[in-house]
């Protein structure tokens, strides 16, 4: 398997925030209704096909406990493959409401091609771009529901 085209990146702090309300921390101070906290924590270490991490999952853990300290419903995924990771995200992504305060982490591998990054699952084939685009999660996708 030749890695000329792949420069592997490992990734662990890719957090994205998505905030749902105006700078107001966990209240709406016209209705006084507390924002629901919610969090997914995805800390992937053992790849199949490319070189795996020591710390991406322990790296998780921790971040879904402070997560978990500061009142977030969190979901912690571990190792998980293309599909797991895609449903994982689309799951996350569907069951957000409007004010709720959300938090996607990712620890593992991710790779960028041109100017897009991708979040590579453990099952990633890694044989060339196009496998990877296709098998891979573009950070963008979490901020997207259908």
């Amino acid at each position: 398997m030749s890695h000329r085209f792949l420069r592997l990146l490992p990734v662990h702090l890719v957090v994205l925030t998505f905030l749902a309300l105006a700078w107001s921390p966990a209240a709406d101070s016209q209705t006084n209704e507390v924002a629901t906290r919610k969090a997914l924590v995805i800390g992937n270490n053992v790849y199949r096909n490319v070189a795996s991490l020591r710390n991406a999952k322990s790296d998780a853990e921790a971040v879904a406990e402070s997560l978990r300290s500061l009142g977030f419903a969190v979901t912690l995924r571990t190792n998980i493959g293309e599909k797991d990771l895609k449903t994982s995200v689309r799951e996350f992504v569907n069951s957000l409401d409007g004010g709720d305060e959300a938090v996607f982490y990712f620890a593992g591998h991710g790779v960028q091609f041109g100017a897009a990054n991708y979040l590579l699952p453990v099952d990633v084939a890694a044989e060339d771009e196009g496998r990877v685009r296709d098998e891979s999660l573009p950070p963008i996708l979490a901020a997207q529901s259908d």
